[in-house]
């Protein structure tokens, strides 16, 4: 990778030089952002606070310039090369404050199991996909107790295919 102009932060530093080529891209290529490698440059201490916070993306931050004019969806973009763990929260903001979206899309469903099974018949499994972490086995040993109902609870990991299989066809 060659850079156009040395890491304004120095070799080696806080300052990665694949994000300096990233700045420098996107000061080149989107008109919005004309400029901001020069003024980064100039302003490198408020960027390595920025870099250096646990919370970047609060709204705490002023940023320098007209930089904090900023669209939501810009400043994200902007958090993508200097803070990309901070892109998750700072997608969550763009789209509560969006107007056609809000929390809505925002904020998980909540998860009942007693109402999952009323919804469903004795002769069809409920497939229940989880995400890494998640263990809904605590809620489906409490509806099974309070309706007082045989059910059979399987995991459906590397070879359990024949197991749930089987499961299904005495049910």
């Amino acid at each position: 990778m060659t850079l156009d102009r040395p890491n304004p932060a120095g070799e080696g530093s806080w300052f990665s030089n694949i994000s300096w080529a990233g700045f420098l891209q996107l000061s080149r290529e989107l008109k919005v952002f004309e400029g901001f490698d020069k003024d980064m440059e100039k302003n490198i201490k408020f960027w390595e606070e920025m870099y250096a916070s646990a919370n970047p993306q609060s709204d705490d931050f002023v940023w320098p310039g007209k930089w904090n004019d900023l669209s939501v969806l810009h400043k994200t973009i902007v958090m993508r090369l200097l803070r990309p763990d901070k892109v998750i929260m700072m997608l969550q903001k763009l789209i509560s404050e969006e107007e056609e979206m809000g929390q809505y899309y925002i904020i998980p469903p909540s998860f009942d199991m007693a109402e999952i099974v009323s919804d469903s018949i004795n002769n069809t499994p409920i497939i229940i996909v989880l995400s890494a972490g998640a263990d809904p086995m605590v809620d489906i040993m409490e509806v099974k107790t309070k309706l007082k109902q045989e059910m059979n609870a399987l995991s459906l990991g590397r070879g359990q295919g024949g197991i749930a299989v089987e499961a299904i066809k005495q049910a």
